[in-house]
């Protein structure tokens, strides 16, 4: 399955793919999952040849100033903050506070005042 993948990737695709610092070991291994990831990175424009927490610095920023441009309608604009925010959270971490990360901070909070 990985030989059918990677031999039909486009020129690009794959330039991109033999760029990953893990390209060589993962080749010779014939890596499912690891192709699979890199190539969701990829698409999905998740910059991984910058150090991870700038890479998700970068897709939190692209959630929080993402604007409706001037000729699209409702339903593009909301389908693509969708996609850039499940790029987000695959990557970084929950994009709204749950109860439980809210319980947790505040009760780090009260714990870091008692001391």
């Amino acid at each position: 399955m990985y030989t059918l993948i990677y031999s039909n990737l486009t020129s690009t695709t794959k330039s991109k793919v033999e760029q990953n610092k893990c390209f060589a070991e993962k080749h010779r291994s014939s890596d499912l999952s690891w192709i699979m990831n890199v190539l969701d990175d990829i698409m999905t424009d998740f910059d991984v040849a910058k150090p991870y927490i700038v890479s998700v610095y970068q897709q939190l920023r692209k959630v929080m100033t993402i604007t409706q441009q001037g000729d699209e309608n409702k339903e593009g604009f909301v389908r693509r903050l969708v996609k850039e925010m499940k790029t987000y959270e695959k990557r970084g971490g929950a994009l709204m506070m749950d109860t439980s990360i809210r319980k947790r901070r505040t009760d780090h909070y009260k714990n870091s005042r008692e001391v």
